[in-house]
C-alpha cells in the first residue's frame, strides 16, 4: 500500500508527521531525490533555513558518507543561524555511530554556552554515556549493578582518562566550567522545549543531566576542589526520572573512602536519602570507613529521619561503649522524638549484646 510506502519514507529519514503525511511525504521524496542526484542542490537546501530542507540536505551528504554528513552540521554549528544549528542538532541525534555525533555535539557546547536551548537540544549526544562509564569504574554492568548498589561490597573505582572525551585536561577544565555555568543558570525544573524544530520532536533538558556530566569530568580530573563541588551535585542525580541508580552509583564512585570533609560530609546525609539505593550505597560506603569521632557525630544526625535508620543505629553500634553511651546522651538530650527513640534502640541493642556494660546506659534513661 502506498500509506505504508510513505510510512516507511518518513521513517527512513526519520521526519514524520501524521496529520500532514501527505504533504510532508511528497516534499521529502522531491528533496531526498535530487539532494542525492545534485550535490548544488544539496547544499543549497542545507544553507535554506527550511528545517526540512536541511534534513533532507544532511541525510544527502550522510547517506554517502556519514563523516561528510559530520563536516555539513559543523560547518552550521560554526556559521548558521539557530534554526540552522537546531535542525543540525536533529540529524545529529539520528547518527548511530557515537563518535561522530559526539564530536559535533562538542563543538556546539563549546562554540555556543550561552544558548540554554542549542545546548539542550545537541546535549543528548554529549557525554551521553555518563551510566556506563560510572558502572564500568566499579566493575559492574546492567543487571549486576543494580543489585550492587543494593548489598555488594564496597569497590575501589578506577580512574577514566580524560582523552576518552577531551582532547586534554584543558578542555576538560573548560567544559566543566561551562556546565557549572549552565547548571547555575538552567530552571529547577529544567528546560522543556516542545515543540522543538519540528511539531513531533521534544527536548528536555535536566539538573541532573549537566550534574552528571560535571561527576564525571570530576573524576576524570581527580582534582580534590572539583570532587568536592561535584560530591554536593549528587543528590540532583536522577531527579525528574521515574526511577534510576544513577545517584547510588555516583556516590560509589565519588565518596569511596573520603579524604575530605565536604565528601564525608555529602556521605553521611545520603545515609538518609530518599532513594533506596543510595540510602543503601552510602551505609555500604561508610561501613567500609575507618570512622572518627567526628564522623560518628555527623552520623548521629540521621536519626531525625525516618529513612535509613537501620544503617545508621548499625553504623553507631560499631563505637566502643563508652561512645555509645554518649551517643544516646546526646540523642535524648535532642528535641527529636526520632532521636530519643533511636537512643532507646541502642538501650535495648546494649543490653542485648552486652549486658555487662548495661548498668553504665541504665541512668539515661
Amino acid at each position: 500500500r502506498y500509506s505504508a510506502v510513505r510510512r516507511a519514507v518518513s521513517t527512513w529519514i526519520g521526519i514524520f508527521d501524521e496529520k500532514s503525511m501527505e504533504r510532508i511525504t511528497e516534499k521529502l521524496l522531491r528533496l531526498m531525490g535530487q539532494c542525492l542526484r545534485d550535490e548544488d542542490f544539496c547544499r543549497e537546501q542545507i544553507a535554506s533555513n527550511d528545517s526540512i530542507a536541511i534534513s533532507c540536505g544532511l541525510w544527502a551528504k550522510g547517506f554517502y558518507d556519514a563523516e561528510k554528513g559530520i563536516e555539513a552540521v559543523l560547518e552550521l554549528i560554526r556559521n548558521g543561524t539557530k534554526n540552522q544549528k537546531m535542525t543540525a542538532s536533529y540529524f545529529n541525534r539520528s547518527l548511530q555511530y557515537s563518535p561522530l555525533k559526539r564530536k559535533a555535539a562538542k563543538e556546539a557546547i563549546m562554540s555556543c554556552p550561552e544558548d540554554l536551548e542549542l545546548m539542550a537540544c545537541f546535549l543528548p549526544c554529549f557525554m551521553d554515556d555518563g551510566y556506563e562509564c560510572l558502572s564500568e569504574l566499579i566493575g559492574t554492568g546492567g543487571w549486576e549493578t543494580f543489585d550492587e548498589l543494593r548489598r555488594g561490597k564496597a569497590r575501589k573505582p578506577g580512574l577514566l582518562p580524560v582523552t576518552r572525551v577531551f582532547e586534554d585536561e584543558a578542555e576538560a577544565r573548560k567544559v566543566y566550567g561551562l556546565f557549572k555555568d549552565t547548571l547555575n543558570r538552567i530552571p529547577r525544573k529544567g528546560l522543556d522545549l516542545n515543540p522543538c524544530i519540528f511539531l513531533w520532536y521534544r527536548v528536555t533538558m535536566t539538573p541532573s543531566d549537566i550534574a552528571l556530566r560535571m561527576c564525571v569530568i570530576a573524576w576524570m580530573l581527580q582534582d580534590e576542589e572539583y570532587l568536592d563541588e561535584a560530591a554536593r551535585l549528587i543528590p540532583l542525580l536522577g531527579q525528574g526520572s521515574l526511577y534510576g541508580s544513577i545517584r547510588a552509583l555516583a556516590a560509589r564512585v565519588l565518596l569511596y573512602r573520603p579524604t575530605t570533609a565536604v565528601r564525608k560530609k555529602a556521605l553521611f546525609e545520603l545515609l538518609h536519602n530518599a532513594e533506596e539505593a543510595t540510602e543503601k550505597s552510602a551505609y555500604i560506603l561508610a561501613d567500609d570507613m575507618e570512622l572518627t569521632v567526628e564522623d560518628y557525630l555527623e552520623i548521629e544526625k540521621n536519626l531525625k529521619y525516618k529513612k535509613g535508620r537501620a544503617g545508621v543505629l548499625a553504623l553507631l553500634r560499631k563505637q566502643k561503649p563508652e561512645a555509645v553511651r554518649g551517643s544516646m546522651k546526646r540523642l535524648l538530650e535532642t528535641d527529636s522524638e526520632e532521636c530519643r527513640m533511636g537512643a532507646l534502640d541502642l538501650a535495648l541493642w546494649v543490653k542485648k549484646e552486652h549486658p555487662e556494660t548495661f548498668a553504665a546506659v541504665r541512668d539515661l534513661l
